[in-house]
């Protein structure tokens, strides 16, 4: 019991990257049924409506966490940030993954975590060569990614799409990472879905107009269900959460890169997906990177000089 106090952050993480792993299955059904902006829009009004509820029902049984309680003006700002930057990567996903495999997007949107160390820009924290090295790396194995079945390299404009969305992904955790206790982990969620269905509904009217067709697929509902209850309002929250509590932000991001893996394993089981021997190559090098970025090598060269 105390081991999973100790690790329930890293464990909060985990369970977070099994959700969003598997939530790939249930877009990629959805991109059959429905139109993917609709679709971003319609997950991200389920996530802000059953938030909301969750806030407004906690607030009644523990007055503590009444809605006055719950955030500091910065807290609120760094939250609407990365609600622009989720509508963004959610729409960059979704129309994505009309062009590409369930796996192959978990591993492409799992580049998210190299691009976080590179914001460290913004903050006057330049990337380490283990960064550098880590995407060099990382593009390697988006080459062998894209082979097709005759040993081609097809990269197509839905896998540049993918990229985009784990770039802005990138910068969703980087504002979390900045929120610390600054706004209550509901809250901060309430509020990124709320932007993001005002945002994303802007491309919904303009460009698929609204269509409710949708309802009528069971398809649909169960995709909307999963992806907007369990995938957008407990793993982002479990996201949110999980970051404070986790021993390091390395460590926190390379539990969330098990999202790819995830993905892949949901991807051959669920919907007989395939991948090549080139293609497994592709994936082992990202994932490679990935952990390569993310492992502690200052404390590993102390203890090697010790």
């Amino acid at each position: 019991m105390r081991f999973l106090k100790h690790y329930l952050g890293e464990f909060i993480l985990l369970a977070a990257s099994m959700i969003w792993g598997t939530a790939f299955i249930f877009q990629s059904i959805a991109n059959t049924v429905m139109q993917p902006y609709t679709f971003v829009t319609t997950r991200s009004l389920i996530a802000t409506v059953v938030m909301g509820l969750f806030i407004l029902i906690r607030a009644k049984i523990n007055p503590k966490k009444a809605i006055a309680n719950l955030g500091q003006p910065k807290g609120y700002r760094l939250a609407i940030y990365a609600g622009v930057a989720l509508s963004l990567a959610m729409i960059l996903q979704q129309v994505g993954l009309l062009g590409t495999t369930s796996g192959k997007a978990g591993f492409l949107t799992s580049f998210y975590i190299l691009f976080v160390p590179l914001l460290g820009f913004l903050i006057q924290k330049k990337p380490t060569l283990t960064v550098w090295l880590g995407l060099i790396g990382a593009l390697i194995g988006f080459y062998f990614l894209s082979m097709n079945q005759d040993e081609v390299f097809m990269m197509n404009t839905y896998d540049l799409l993918i990229i985009g969305c784990a770039f802005s992904y990138a910068f969703q955790i980087f504002f979390i990472d900045q929120v610390q206790q600054q706004l209550d982990s509901l809250m901060f969620s309430f509020v990124q879905f709320g932007i993001a269905t005002f945002i994303t509904a802007i491309p919904t009217i303009i460009i698929e107009g609204i269509d409710l067709t949708y309802l009528s697929s069971i398809e649909a509902i169960y995709a909307l269900l999963y992806v907007g209850v369990v995938s957008s309002c407990i793993a982002y929250t479990f996201q949110i959460i999980g970051q404070k509590r986790a021993k390091s932000a390395p460590i926190a991001t390379l539990i969330m890169s098990l999202e790819a893996v995830f993905a892949l394993l949901a991807g051959m089981l669920i919907l007989q997906e395939t991948i090549t021997f080139l293609q497994t190559i592709g994936m082992v090098f990202i994932l490679g990177s990935i952990i390569a970025v993310n492992l502690p090598w200052d404390k590993f060269s102390t203890n090697i000089q010790k």
